[in-house]
């Protein structure tokens, strides 16, 4: 038997830790006006559809697409209806300059190059929200592929003179997205040297701007712009960053679907595709902060 001290001694203990634990455990919870970013999304593309933009000079192919004489550079699938998409990109700047006088850029991170697969995510924050076409109903919806930080597929720039598995943009719908696989252009080797031209001028003046590891006056590094251009040339006709030497450049391409050949070859409903800019706007958002209210 408890004794009647014990016994409010028990009850005075409870009572107090309740009440220390309401304490722990107690929010404020309040409501504040936000700002807040609404994406853009897509006025006519549904999940599954694809879309390929335009080309505007900012993607890291842009040369070569303007040399071949084609108008798009990118294709993404829609992946749900908040215009979310799945696609494969290559970022130049992820890729590390300096890496030592013989290979100015990093070759470790040339190929496969970063981010590589981007599964569901808004195209303006990928910087693909641009003018372009939608091929409806081209591909499966709710296509999501690992990208190179969860150790799937990386961009592939050797992707754009062979065949190779979700290499880049159009490979990864073709091959992980249920698009069908369209007729390759063949693309003749006057007009492969060009577009090689194209992208080694291209590397070599960006080079020339922005070269931290060339020091010509004092003689560091020579030729290091020159090597820099042969290893991004060598990458997408070679598969080989490492070489820095100048190889040949007039060579036929005839395996390879750009982004302008899907859009060329797809016998379903195509149309250019309909932008809804994304904007800021103001809520009313229910906030809880760990502590008591005043």
């Amino acid at each position: 038997m408890f004794s009647t001290q014990l016994r409010h001694t028990l009850v005075l203990s409870i009572a107090l830790g309740s009440t220390f634990a309401s304490f722990a455990h107690a929010k404020c919870c309040t409501s504040e006006v936000q700002t807040v970013w609404v994406h853009g999304r897509y006025s006519n593309a549904a999940p599954g559809d694809v879309v390929v933009n335009y080309v505007d000079g900012s993607s890291v192919i842009a040369p070569i697409i303007d040399a071949i004489g084609e108008n798009y550079d990118h294709s993404m699938i829609v992946t749900d209806s908040a215009s979310r998409v799945t696609h494969n990109l290559g970022d130049p700047a992820t890729v590390e300059t300096g890496w030592t006088c013989s290979h100015p850029l990093d070759p470790y991170q040339m190929r496969p190059m970063a981010p590589g697969a981007q599964s569901s995510v808004y195209p303006d924050d990928a910087g693909t929200f641009k003018a372009g076409a939608v091929l409806h109903g081209a591909g499966t919806p709710g296509c999501n592929v690992p990208g190179l930080a969860q150790g799937g597929v990386g961009y592939d720039l050797y992707g754009y003179s062979h065949s190779v598995r979700n290499g880049m943009c159009v490979q990864l719908l073709t091959d992980s997205c249920g698009v069908a696989q369209p007729t390759p252009r063949y693309y003749d080797a006057i007009t492969v040297g060009a577009a090689v031209s194209a992208v080694y001028n291209d590397v070599y003046s960006q080079a020339v701007a922005n070269r931290p590891w060339i020091l010509a006056a004092t003689g560091l590094c020579p030729g290091g712009s020159r090597y820099a251009a042969n290893q991004v040339v060598n990458t997408f006709l070679y598969g080989n960053p490492w070489d820095t030497q100048f190889e040949p450049w007039n060579v036929p391409v005839s395996d390879v679907v750009t982004p302008a050949q899907l859009v060329a070859t797809y016998a379903g409903a195509k149309e250019g595709v309909g932008l809804v800019p994304g904007y800021y706007t103001t809520r009313l958002v229910r906030v809880c902060y760990n502590t008591q209210c005043p």
